[in-house]
């Protein structure tokens, strides 16, 4: 009976211990399951100061990323948190200081990652910072509004309300197979070209989306002596650029911004243009470059 028990004893000793055949002594920490870590929350960092779209009328956009699991913070460009996994700054009426442009670099140095969304804006305000902002991505913002010729191509004969063409995602951002099937169109659309500047050897850049040969690029805003106007060409609405000597930050560029607002955020020709936003959210979140 004695015997009975102590191997009994024994056995739940094994048990207890994680050991094999061994006599319970054993270290066991070796043995108990590695703690899962809870991955930080993705942070999207909101600009609102600077004239950018009131997110009050963003509240289905806010909500969206809430549904996503990204954690949504609001507050001025000065405050811009070096941990932010993506800043947005939507259809801004001001430029920003050459003081925030320097926060806007460090965040940048660390690997940041910015969505722009700049529509045409008839103001003569010149954007000098967010200019040399870009430039240091090998951007260059066009001060223009895009209308279309061909009536093809508008939405309810609107020259301002446009179809665009999908190019491709950049490498590392996935776009569903239905965003590609369904028509996109943007409204007071803006244009971005790509330069060669003194660091274009460490620069990687992708076309996005753009108009056909038929669209116009006619000046709109700003206070250049001598406005270029853009036609016979194709016109790029939305654009990324990556530093890969910045710790592959990176810039999205889109033309517009007003698909992502509640007046326009349910209709049919807005749903492709919020899933290209999306997906260089999650992007942002989730950097993959090869």
């Amino acid at each position: 009976m004695k015997r009975q028990i102590t191997a009994v004893l024994t056995a739940c000793m094994v048990l207890l211990c994680g050991c094999s055949g061994g006599t319970g002594m054993e270290n066991t920490a070796e043995t108990l399951p590695p703690m899962t870590e809870v991955p930080e929350p993705v942070l999207v960092y909101y600009v609102n100061d600077h004239g950018t779209t009131d997110t009050g009328v963003l509240t289905q956009f806010m909500g969206k990323l809430s549904e996503c699991g990204y954690t949504v913070q609001e507050d001025a460009l000065a405050s811009l948190p070096m941990n932010a996994d993506a800043v947005v700054i939507s259809a801004p009426q001001e430029d920003m200081t050459s003081e925030e442009l320097q926060k806007l670099d460090l965040y940048m140095d660390q690997g940041g990652h910015v969505l722009l969304l700049m529509p045409a804006n008839e103001s003569e305000t010149r954007f000098k910072y967010f200019e040399r902002f870009l430039e240091e991505y090998c951007v260059l913002m066009d001060y223009d509004r895009i209308e279309e010729t061909s009536k093809a191509r508008m939405s309810g004969e609107d020259p301002t309300h446009i179809l665009i063409d999908q190019i491709h995602a950049p490498l590392g951002m996935s776009i569903q197979p239905e965003t590609a099937e369904r028509a996109l169109y943007l409204r007071n659309v803006r244009s971005f070209h790509f330069a060669v500047m003194d660091n274009f050897d460490s620069i990687q850049q992708d076309l996005m989306l753009r108009t056909a040969g038929t669209a116009t690029g006619i000046p709109c805003g700003g206070t250049a002596d001598d406005p270029e106007t853009f036609e016979g060409e194709t016109l790029t609405t939305m654009l990324y650029s990556r530093n890969d000597q910045r710790q592959n930050s990176f810039v999205v560029c889109v033309g517009a911004s007003d698909f992502l607002e509640d007046a326009q955020y349910d209709l049919e020709t807005s749903k492709s243009a919020q899933d290209y936003v999306f997906a260089a959210f999650e992007w942002m979140a989730h950097p993959v470059f090869s």
